[in-house]
């Protein structure tokens, strides 16, 4: 059930859930904001340690690629489709 508070649009905060500026705990917010921002930093942290030289899948790929093209099944057929959901993974 969704209440709609004439006259107050401009105090209202949130997409699915709107809640009145007035009710909000800045404290715990501002608590919750920060803790969001830490998790983020360790994970950005975690993943800037990830190269391609540490890629253990990439480092498979590349030799399977390296095989097809060295000692393919068919002659002369040195074609590789590689498939992925991320466009950082294919480039």
């Amino acid at each position: 059930m969704a209440v709609y508070l004439y006259g107050y649009e401009s105090l209202l905060v949130g997409r699915k859930v709107k809640v009145l500026l007035k009710d909000v705990d800045r404290v715990r917010w501002r608590q919750d904001l920060q803790e969001d921002r830490n998790r983020l930093a360790t994970l950005l942290s975690a993943a800037e340690q990830i190269s391609a030289d540490r890629d253990a899948k990439l480092a498979a790929l590349r030799k399977l690629i390296g095989d097809k093209a060295t000692q393919p099944i068919n002659t002369g057929n040195k074609k590789v489709i590689i498939f992925t959901a991320f466009a950082d993974t294919a480039t």
